[in-house]
C-alpha cells in the first residue's frame, strides 16, 4: 500500500469512528500537530483527543477533496461536516451542523506515518458553534 493510499485509509477508518487506526499507521514515536496546541500530540493522546470528539460530533465525516503525493509526503483537502450533539470543549450541545475546511499534510516513512500537521478553520467552526470572536480588553 503507497502513500496515498495509507492516507486515503486513514480518513475512511476515522469516519468509520475508528481512532485506533492512529497506533496501526503511525511510528511509535510520530507527533500529530494540531491548531490551538503548543505540543503535538502523541499517538495515545490523538487517539483519547478523537475519541473525545465523537462523543460530541457522532456524526462526524470528511469529504475528501484532494489528495496530493509527493515523495514521502501527502497533502489531503477535505470539507469536514458534523452535527454538535454533545460538549465540545466546554461548549454545551447546541445541535448545530458545523462544515469547515481541513488541510492535513502526512508525513511517511517507511510506509507509516511519522508526523502530521493538520490546519483547520477552528474560528469558523466555533461561529457556528455560536461563538463570537470578541477582543479582549486592554490593560491599559
Amino acid at each position: 500500500m503507497g502513500n496515498k493510499e495509507v492516507a486515503l485509509r486513514l480518513f475512511g477508518e476515522l469516519d468509520k469512528k475508528n481512532p485506533a487506526i492512529f497506533e496501526e499507521l503511525c511510528v511509535e514515536d510520530a507527533r500529530i500537530h494540531m491548531p490551538g496546541r503548543l505540543e503535538p500530540y502523541t499517538v495515545g493522546e490523538i487517539v483519547e483527543s478523537v475519541s473525545m470528539s465523537y462523543d460530541a460530533l457522532p456524526d462526524y465525516k470528511h469529504t475528501v477533496e484532494d489528495v496530493i503525493s509527493d515523495g514521502d509526503k501527502v497533502v489531503v483537502r477535505c470539507t469536514d461536516r458534523a452535527t454538535h450533539t454533545g460538549a465540545l470543549m466546554g461548549i454545551p450541545p447546541t445541535g448545530n451542523k458545523l462544515e469547515y475546511g481541513e488541510i492535513v499534510i502526512i508525513h511517511f516513512t517507511d510506509g507509516k506515518i511519522m508526523e502530521i500537521w493538520v490546519q483547520e478553520d477552528d474560528l469558523w467552526m466555533m461561529q457556528q458553534l455560536g461563538m463570537d470572536l470578541v477582543p479582549k480588553e486592554s490593560g491599559n
